[in-house]
């Protein structure tokens, strides 16, 4: 779901948890509010301060930190089989 798929149906819930008629002005106005916040969850930075990401690296050094990864990961000698648990719903 894109952003501003999200925004609107977040706007969607908001209003019908307000249980209210709003205006268009309101309504517009609220869903700039949720906009500018995944704008501003959008900044890798801002996924970083919450530790989400391991590194931000510059563009440049893709192929390098890539390719450190994948040795890295070379040379786990063991893998356990992935065994997937009952999803019940």
């Amino acid at each position: 779901m894109g952003g501003d798929q999200a925004s609107e149906t977040l706007l969607a819930i908001q209003l019908k948890n307000r249980g209210k008629d709003v205006s268009d002005e309101e309504r517009e106005q609220l869903l700039e509010q949720i906009k500018e916040r995944y704008r501003r969850a959008l900044d890798p930075r801002y996924g970083a301060a919450r530790l989400w990401v391991d590194e931000i690296i510059d563009p440049r050094r893709t192929r390098e930190v890539v390719a450190r990864s994948l040795n890295a990961a070379a040379h786990n000698p063991v893998i356990p089989p992935f065994r997937q648990g009952v999803l019940q719903t």
